[in-house]
């Protein structure tokens, strides 16, 4: 598999690019600050993609939001994808509010009920004071959503008063 690490993008930033060079591309999002590219579950994912015939871009940041706005405008002359998941998920959303993308596959993350979880968590909350209308029409969404899987109950609070337990 064809791996080009460490590619500058920003100041002083890097990513790396799994898979052949091709006019599209899916971005692992990363909704905290750090080195995420380094990670083992985005290093995975990256893999798969890459596996698929997709190239697949996994990077660092050190401002969430601003370094991937960053990225996506440096591949701008491509179509891109997002893949994020759990606090990753609100500046993936923020990114297709901004119709910088084609797509997005969103899986078991926070969304616009973040607020609290990003306080607990570090996690960017992108999507403060929006909510679903703000996403456009034209956008091809996957969302994931698995109920009472936050960590402070209010989805399972949510769910027995939409359906009530037996």
């Amino acid at each position: 598999m064809d791996i080009r690490r460490d590619v500058p993008y920003g100041d002083g930033l890097s990513m790396d690019i799994y898979g052949a060079e091709s006019d599209s591309a899916v971005v692992i999002v990363a909704g905290y600050a750090g080195n995420f590219k380094e990670m083992a579950s985005a290093i995975s994912k990256a893999q798969l993609i890459a596996a698929s015939g997709l190239t697949a871009i996994t990077y660092a940041n050190r401002d969430p939001m601003a370094d991937l706005r960053t990225l996506l405008q440096l591949l701008s002359t491509k179509k891109v994808g997002l893949w994020a998941s759990s606090g990753n998920v609100p500046v993936a959303l923020s990114a297709v509010m901004d119709q910088r993308v084609q797509c997005a596959a969103l899986c078991y993350g926070y969304t616009f009920d973040a607020a609290a979880a990003a306080e607990k968590f570090g996690f960017v909350d992108a999507c403060a004071g929006k909510s679903v209308d703000d996403l456009p029409d034209d956008v091809p969404l996957f969302i994931a959503r698995a109920g009472s899987s936050d960590h402070d109950g209010e989805s399972r609070e949510r769910a027995a008063r939409i359906r009530p337990a037996r």
